[in-house]
């Protein structure tokens, strides 16, 4: 009675009993009769738990006509909350919403008519209400243009006029009038809401205005005076620079300080919101973290079954299938998992006893597994195929691209989704003592299990970890399953949640729980499916510092932010100019622009700061172009000849590198190989590269022999250079039609093969250590001869790979190294060369490089 009073023919409500049968209205619209309600509201009450409601509502639409469209929103109806059932119905009808709500006792079905509302009819009441409350501020709701209506005249005319006058200001929303305060806001381009209100003119605040004045020009006065003494004191600063500094203290002592306390309170204001806005995005982060850890929370079960696996190895003695199988049930029920199966290359199986779901699409794969793994590896022996149903089922390409997928996946949790079935399994291998694979297990989870487990571990872990915090990971339909389980009988947490399963977004607000203010943030979770993440935080714990300094800083925070300003912008002018200059040298720089001059603006200090400059980026202009020259000494296509390809890529640490790597062909199927590093870098090393790559290119043709040519480049340093520069070197030989390959190393780090098929990478030492170049006169060299088959893989590298620095400061080191050569993958050898780099910078974590590194990868592919 009271919403029709209110705004007649909004609603029309018709309320049922406990048995559904109509107590309200007594007076029916026509096209309604008590069996309709009746029937549709036996039908929307079970609509939510009984499937076969929402049929029976859609073949009976006829029936339910006057409520519903044609076209009834029943999935909408059903996705809904009990409580807040409402939808849209007949867009194009009288009636536009339907409501329902039943209880225990009674019920309710509303539809409501949007077109009775007249503009902003609704915003009226509440302004008249609001009006009839309080005689401080009057609201009031008007047209562009339109005449207000008052009963004193010249009350009305004042508004008209500030309301005018803020018509005509785009950015003003409120304006002054005598001792009045006018508001105005924008509800649309036709509509406004406006307020007035009456300011206390006893209470302007001009006393405490001209306290704050004298208060900012004392503190700013005192600070230019302690400036000054300061400059004047020290000695060591330029004159120039002092002179100019002076005038811009003086300048800055007469700053306007009006309006400082105004601006200080909206700062602290201001940074309140930040604080507000960081607490937000910190409790969303923290929720994406709490839903990212299901797949950390599923590698850890994937490693206990890989260690309980691994734990019945014993080194000559078979598997112990029936024992594993034992333990693997045990912990499969302590995990939470299901029909864990122990499958041998045989055919035989072992399952838990009782009456366990068979995974049979599992067990078939799995068998499939075993047999293509064996005869990927080459150990598949010559059976009868037992298992041809399942081969044919899994050789189309869909089957085998599963079959390719969990086979990488072994060892892991992988979701898996079979048609109708969604699971998470982690299926591996038992290999034999020959590596053969002699069964395989897996264990599955279903999802919403697997997600409950993780949530009960890791909310509670974090709850426990986090103060003055509060976690809840809430089910969409079923409580029970909620993280804690009574976290829905909290009703502040209960209105939140309807409001973020409505939303399907992240939602945040903020709710008054025993006097004390939390702040909410709330995620719908993409990987934990089914769930909403909540967590609450106290909001003085975000801007508790704000608060307690509003009051005690304010003053001294405004006068130095605004003497800072001030400053600055002197400075711009007076003194950083010769700044700005050298600034522009900097980026010039930064930008490699060496042949940049900056003009010199003055015999001062900063002239010939500038001088100093300028003489800088000739030198660099000097060492890019010696960085220039360097690089054309590298090669820079990958060499194929015969049967081998060679690449090497260098990597340096500084303008000039150290490091010097070469390999071309000297006829009759020969290739030289070469890699060493200079002691030291510049212009001096750069030179001993070139002379190096000269003498070595045309005395190899000469003769070929690793010793001789390291022999005869050690005397050319000792007769050719006048100040002593040390060269490591490693010279190969490489007969490509027999995969010969002869080796001579002087001082340089021994280069690793990794033969076709191997686990692990060799080093090749050679006969006897030879020293560095340069440091003996007559040094005799020997050679180490090896021979390459199909595949194998031989890298020359400097110093720098196993000398790497990690995060902590710990070296790679060679057997460091070693691992990452048999790691390094690639379509050819460049892209291997690529991924060695990437690996080690990987190793680095982000530090930068410290020393060249230079790598050659030689591959042979012909039959030696």
């Amino acid at each position: 009675g009271r919403m029709n009073a209110a705004i007649p023919g909004l609603f029309e409500p018709y309320v049922v009993d406990g048995a559904h049968v109509l107590v309200w209205p007594e007076r029916m619209p026509m096209g309604v009769s008590a069996y309709q309600i009746r029937r549709l509201a036996d039908l929307m009450s079970v609509i939510g738990t009984d499937p076969a409601a929402k049929f029976t509502l859609k073949r009976n639409m006829g029936l339910y006509a006057y409520f519903l469209s044609d076209a009834p929103p029943v999935l909408d109806l059903v996705s809904m909350h009990l409580l807040e059932r409402v939808a849209e119905v007949n867009p194009a009808g009288h009636h536009t919403w339907f409501g329902a709500w039943f209880g225990t006792r009674a019920g309710v079905m509303a539809v409501m008519n949007r077109r009775v509302l007249r503009k902003w009819q609704l915003l009226q009441r509440l302004i008249d209400r609001a009006n009839r409350r309080q005689t401080m501020i009057r609201f009031g709701i008007s047209r562009y243009g339109a005449r207000d209506s008052g009963k004193e005249r010249l009350a009305v005319i004042r508004r008209g006029e500030a309301l005018a006058w803020l018509e005509d200001s785009s950015e003003d929303a409120f304006c002054i009038r005598d001792d009045r305060l006018f508001m105005r806001l924008n509800l649309d381009p036709a509509w406004r809401v406006w307020a007035d209100a009456s300011l206390d003119v006893t209470h302007r605040g001009d006393a405490q205005r001209k306290r704050a004045l004298a208060l900012s020009v004392g503190l700013l006065l005192a600070l230019s005076g302690v400036s000054f003494g300061l400059l004047v004191a020290g000695w060591n600063i330029p004159m120039a620079l002092r002179l100019r500094v002076m005038v811009l203290f003086a300048m800055a002592t007469g700053l306007p300080l009006s309006g400082l306390a105004v601006t200080g309170y909206d700062d602290l204001q201001k940074t309140r919101d930040v604080l507000l806005d960081g607490g937000r995005r910190q409790l969303v982060e923290n929720l994406r973290a709490i839903e990212g850890g299901l797949a950390r929370f599923g590698r850890a079960h994937a490693m206990r079954l890989a260690r309980l696996r691994d734990s019945f190895y014993r080194p000559g003695e078979p598997y112990d299938f029936p024992a594993f199988a034992q333990k693997l049930f045990r912990l499969t029920k302590t995990l939470n998992g299901k029909s864990p199966v122990v499958l041998l290359k045989s055919g035989k199986a072992f399952r838990m006893e009782g009456k366990i779901e068979r995974e049979t699409m599992l067990e078939g794969i799995s068998i499939e597994l075993i047999r293509r793994y064996n005869r990927g590896m080459g150990l598949s022996a010559k059976e009868p195929e037992k298992f041809a149903l399942a081969s044919l089922i899994l050789d189309d390409n869909t089957a085998r691209k599963i079959m390719t997928g969990i086979i990488r996946a072994r060892g892991q949790l992988t979701h898996l989704n079979f048609g109708t079935e969604d699971k998470f399994s982690c299926t591996d291998f038992i290999l034999g003592p020959g590596g053969s694979a002699e069964g395989v297990f897996f264990v599955t989870w279903e999802p919403r299990d697997l997600a409950l487990s993780y949530l009960r571990q890791d909310v509670l872990r974090r709850q426990r970890n986090l103060a003055h915090s509060r976690l809840f990971a809430i089910h969409d339909w079923d409580p029970t399953r909620s993280v804690p389980a009574d976290a829905l009988d909290q009703p502040w947490l209960r209105r939140f949640v309807e409001r973020l399963r409505s939303r399907r977004t992240q939602l945040f607000d903020e709710v008054v729980v025993n006097g004390q203010r939390w702040l909410l943030a709330g995620v719908p979770c993409r990987e934990l499916q089914e769930y909403l993440l909540v967590q609450a935080l106290p909001v003085d714990r975000l801007t508790g510092p704000v608060d307690g300094l509003r009051s005690d800083i304010i003053w001294g925070c405004i006068l130095c932010l605004l003497l800072s300003l001030g400053v600055a912008a002197a400075l711009a002018q007076q003194i950083l100019r010769p700044v700005a200059v050298l600034t522009s040298g900097v980026d010039a720089m930064r930008d490699g622009r060496y042949r940049t001059r900056l003009p010199v603006q003055g015999n001062d200090e900063f002239g010939a700061l500038t001088v100093s400059f300028n003489q800088a980026l000739e030198r660099l202009e000097e060492l890019s172009t010696a960085r220039a020259f360097q690089e054309r000494l590298f090669p820079a296509e990958t060499l194929r000849a015969g049967g081998a390809e060679i690449t090497g890529i260098c990597q340096t640490a500084t303008e000039l590198g150290g490091d010097y790597f070469d390999y071309f062909g000297i006829g009759e199927g020969r290739v030289v190989i070469l890699i060493g590093d200079v002691a030291g870098h510049g212009a001096g090393s750069a030179l001993l590269m070139a002379m190096a790559k000269g003498f070595v290119s045309v005395e190899s043709r000469r003769n070929g022999d690793p010793a001789h040519v390291l022999a005869g480049l050690n005397e050319m340093i000792f007769s050719s250079m006048s100040r002593r520069l040390m060269m490591s070197m490693c010279y190969g030989l490489l007969q490509t039609d027999t995969g010969l390959l002869r080796i001579a190393n002087a001082g340089h780090c021994p280069p690793w093969i990794v033969r076709n098929g191997a686990d692990k990478a060799e080093e090749i030492r050679p006969v006897v250590g030879g020293y560095p170049l340069g440091t003996r006169r007559n040094i005799v060299y020997r050679c180490e001869e090896i021979r390459l088959g199909p595949g194998d893989r031989v890298w020359f590298f400097t110093d720098g790979f196993p000398e790497t620095l990690g995060p902590r400061g710990e070296q790679l080191g060679y057997p460091g190294l070693a691992a990452m050569l048999m790691k390094a993958d690639g379509s050819d050898t460049r892209a291997r060369c690529r991924d060695l780099h990437r690996l080690c910078a990987s190793w680095r974590g982000g530090a930068g490089q410290a020393d060249d590194m230079t790598a050659i990868l030689l591959e042979n592919h012909a039959a030696g």
